[in-house]
């Protein structure tokens, strides 16, 4: 109720973001995951009149009010659904423990993700590594409502490529090799397999940003990326870089004038911004 009084006024008038009862059900949400309390989304929807949609849309316009839930400790909030995990599949201790090792060993590797994902992620390991038998990645995912391919891709990226592990199968079919990867950085005992680990600091995580359900529009004339890279800190650099054919050559377009540099017949422009979440749109300088 206080956090609902403190950012409800600062909404504009008329914006679907002032509604009483969606605004409560996103600040229920938030205030649960900074008091560590564990909470899935799926609960807030199926009691709300939210959609998946409009969720999304309160959630980041609501988190611009509320700073501190992006300097929450989500270790904690995440070590909370290990444990949650542990005792729902009825395992020992030692489940739990392992998991939140290999949660704090692997962090600055694995946080770019969702906290379900990156629960999922760390007990499906710690499944693969030494529970095999008492229970099954699929079930851990049903339980967070992610998909396990979700996992397989946060294995394979966070861990075979970023640590450059040669020999990523699948989930399964590579779990020795996983094996051999968590006894190298030390968090399993027993024999090490010959698994070679290149480790790597402060390495940023690039990604292509996909724009929503928008089509590709064929242009003969040019083409455009747009690229983002996050850091530790939280900075995201973005890319827009526009390729354009070398045929065309309309000189009276006051664009392609503007234009310095020539690289193998083809003409193009760069665009690098900063933007630093929480502190007003992004930076643009044009290169």
């Amino acid at each position: 109720m206080k956090k609902f009084k403190e950012i409800h006024p600062k909404l504009l008038v008329g914006s679907k973001y002032k509604n009483p009862e969606k605004l409560s059900a996103i600040l229920i949400y938030m205030v649960l995951k900074l008091e560590n309390i564990a909470i899935k989304r799926k609960n807030i929807l199926s009691n709300s009149s939210l959609s998946k949609e409009e969720f999304n849309s309160f959630f980041f316009q609501v988190r611009k009010l509320l700073p501190e839930y992006t300097k929450r400790n989500r270790q904690n909030y995440i070590t909370q659904k290990l444990m949650a995990i542990t005792e729902h599949f009825g395992l020992e201790m030692s489940f739990y423990f392992l998991s939140k090792k290999i949660l704090y060993k692997l962090w600055e590797s694995i946080k770019n993700t969702t906290d379900d994902v990156i629960a999922g992620l760390v007990t499906s390991i710690t499944a693969l590594c030494d529970y095999k038998d008492e229970v099954k990645i699929s079930s851990i995912c049903d339980l967070l409502n992610i998909k396990m391919s979700t996992i397989q891709f946060q294995v394979k990226k966070r861990i075979f490529e970023r640590f450059k592990v040669p020999g990523f199968i699948s989930l399964v079919r590579s779990s020795e090799l996983l094996k051999g990867f968590m006894r190298k950085v030390g968090l399993l005992e027993g024999e090490e397999l010959n698994v070679k680990v290149v480790l790597q600091e402060n390495q940023e995580n690039i990604i292509n940003i996909q724009l929503g359900n928008a089509k590709r529009i064929f242009n003969p004339l040019n083409d455009h990326y747009l690229i983002g890279s996050s850091s530790d800190n939280g900075t995201i650099t973005l890319a827009y870089l526009e390729v354009y054919s070398k045929d065309f050559n309309n000189e009276s377009n006051s664009r392609l004038k503007r234009k310095k540099r020539k690289k193998a017949n083809v003409w193009f422009d760069l665009t690098l911004g900063e933007y630093f979440p929480n502190k007003g749109p992004p930076i643009v300088e044009n290169v």
